[in-house]
């Protein structure tokens, strides 16, 4: 017997599912984090596809991809080469949080050096940071040279990056299975080995990288880094998220000493990626294995390295992309169903560009099921990251013309001469009171001059400064004009030119209004209000397939099943629902937050 299951909205959610849906954003085999434009492009497709969160690379090959003056003051120079004077963090902060997305920064090589080059720059200046096999020899594994993970000034380096990208208005920091590690073939620099004579009575490390006793002593310094670096972010922000996405476990403790599970026993973790990527051809059944060798085989189970008490923050990685391997959207949407029946409610994809057409457009099919209602991560309230749209000129003299619909989404830019007093206004709504960061938008080569324009941001009181807008060309950006505070509602910005004659002009496109969560970590933005749900409400509950055959799928939690005559059949059901008794007739799927109609034939 064949069944159709049609859907109906009867009523809307009052506030958001709360998941982790994430991917990792690359610059290798990947050209998103090539320009500005290539990141706004992909921070939209991921928001129209109801990814809720970014894990962009920030430190690979021994370089930054922001201006790092920590970095400079090792190497003498102060970013990756390659990306010129680019800020590539700043540039997905802004793009992502536009669209309501966050942002958690990942530091992809840890630990590693380089890739190839005897260690590259990092090495070449800190000889002494290497981390050393038994023979004394740097350590090199798979073509990538390490620094050693328990070293002290190491461990800084690693923690002094870090406090640079959290001074960003960012939503945590990334570590992987290079963060905190170590190959085991280390552990044999001077420091190290110092540091093992004065805690076992002067004897010196075993010559064996394999001997128990000497792996655990390793791992468990490298676990103890674990919880320094939760304890510097937290001390930084208690909002920010601590993510770590190590290698399978017990595979990574004897290879690379991360012995993750401990990092979740001693609650140094708020999200948790274990990378189960099956080998090729990964399949459904071996991505099943991981998970059940993880946590058994049914809800609740005792079985599994990760105890049914310690499972609240796992959410599992998956591989769906690995140079020319992709993995297909019908064996992904299987995989989540195998972890989502479990009760892991999220996961992060690696990587980006295994998401769009090379891959069928696995973006698109995830929308249309799992991720059909908008969420946001857990532990967060109200709309943390609310969606934001430029604000447009409103008024102008008459001193003030446009230049060309030349912004996003063709939005106007206006031009006027540099001294002549003309004043023009933009209109906004602030979801909440709180700090906003205000960005103008600036087209390509165009240069803005006006050195002391004032700008004013009227809500309940007008605060007036000088803005400095002086600029020398370069391509299409948002420019930072100042961050200050906003009261709940319509507030107004107004740019005015300078008084003194300038032969020169200047350049006003739309305004951006970012609600800065480093500085209004209380500013509660009600779901229902904010700017993103100006759009038609999502449903609340997802049922697929349809047509079915002999089951249903609720992915995104539980409900219960009346029949016509609002008698329950089914209580508390969730995940993949045999359907194959219920005789043809009328059903609702209720839930706290809302129902679903759906009949069966």
């Amino acid at each position: 017997m064949s069944r159709i299951v049609f859907l109906f909205l009867l009523f809307a959610p009052s506030s958001f599912a709360q998941e982790v849906r994430g991917v990792w954003l690359t610059d290798v085999d990947s050209d998103l984090l090539s320009s500005r434009e290539h990141i706004e492009e992909g921070m939209r497709y991921l928001a129209e596809n109801g990814f809720n969160v970014v894990y962009p690379v920030v430190w690979n090959g021994g370089y930054t991809l922001y201006p790092s003056s920590t970095l400079e003051s090792v190497i003498g120079v102060d970013r990756d080469p390659a990306i010129g004077q680019r800020d590539v963090l700043q540039e997905v902060i802004i793009e992502a949080h536009r669209f309501g997305i966050e942002v958690i920064p990942w530091m992809e090589y840890g630990f590693a050096a380089s890739y190839g080059q005897d260690g590259g720059p990092i090495l070449a200046a800190r000889p002494d940071w290497a981390a050393r096999t038994f023979i004394g020899s740097r350590v090199e594994k798979n073509g990538f040279f390490w620094m050693s993970g328990l070293n002290p000034d190491v461990q800084q380096f690693l923690l002094d990056l870090m406090t640079e990208i959290l001074a960003y208005d960012v939503d945590g920091i990334q570590g992987d299975d290079r963060l905190p590690a170590m190959p085991n073939e280390g552990g044999y620099s001077e420091v190290v080995q110092q540091l093992y004579r004065s805690e076992h009575g002067g004897t010196d490390p075993p010559p064996d990288e394999t001997d128990a006793d000497w792996v655990q002593w390793r791992a468990d310094k490298l676990t103890a880094f674990a919880g320094a670096i939760h304890n510097h972010v937290k001390g930084i922000d208690p909002n920010l998220k601590v993510v770590f996405s190590p290698s399978v476990w017990p595979w990574s403790r004897e290879n690379y000493l991360q012995d993750w599970p401990a990092w979740i026993a001693n609650g140094y973790a708020d999200i948790v990626h274990p990378q189960l990527y099956p080998p090729p051809p990964r399949s459904v059944d071996a991505y099943r294995s991981l998970v059940h060798d993880m946590i058994g085989t049914v809800p609740g189970d005792f079985l599994g390295y990760i105890p049914s008490d310690q499972r609240e923050n796992l959410y599992p990685g998956l591989l769906i992309k690995a140079g020319s391997d992709l993995v297909d959207p019908d064996r992904v949407l299987a995989m989540m169903e195998v972890h989502r029946n479990l009760g892991l409610d999220g996961e992060s994809f690696f990587f980006y560009e295994g998401l769009g057409a090379n891959n069928d457009f696995l973006a698109e099919d995830l929308h249309a099921t799992w991720y059909a209602e908008r969420a946001q991560l857990p532990g967060r309230t109200g709309d943390w990251r609310p969606e934001s749209t430029p604000m447009h000129p409103v008024t102008g003299d008459g001193s003030w013309t446009t230049l060309g619909t030349i912004g996003p989404d063709d939005s106007p830019v206006l031009t006027a001469l540099h001294g002549s007093g003309s004043e023009a206004s933009w209109q906004g709504e602030a979801p909440a009171a709180g700090s906003y960061d205000l960005f103008m938008w600036i087209p390509d080569t165009v240069e803005m001059v006006s050195d002391n324009a004032l700008l004013s941001a009227f809500s309940d009181l007008p605060v007036v400064a000088p803005v400095d807008q002086r600029l020398d060309g370069g391509p299409s950006r948002w420019v930072h004009l100042r961050t200050t505070f906003v009261q709940q509602g319509p507030f107004t910005l107004t740019l005015r030119t300078p008084d003194t004659a300038d032969a020169r002009q200047v350049v006003a496109g739309p305004v951006l209004a970012l609600l800065n969560r480093r500085l209004s970590p209380n500013a509660y933005v009600d779901p229902l209000s904010s700017a993103v749900e100006a759009s038609p409400v999502v449903p609340s509950i997802t049922l697929y397939p349809n047509p079915a055959s002999d089951h249903i799928i609720i992915p995104e939690g539980r409900v219960d099943v009346y029949d016509i005559l609002g008698r329950r059949i089914l209580e508390d059901v969730g995940g993949r629902v045999d359907i194959s008794d219920l005789v043809s007739g009328v059903y609702v799927a209720r839930a706290s937050a809302a129902s679903r109609l759906f009949i069966v034939y």
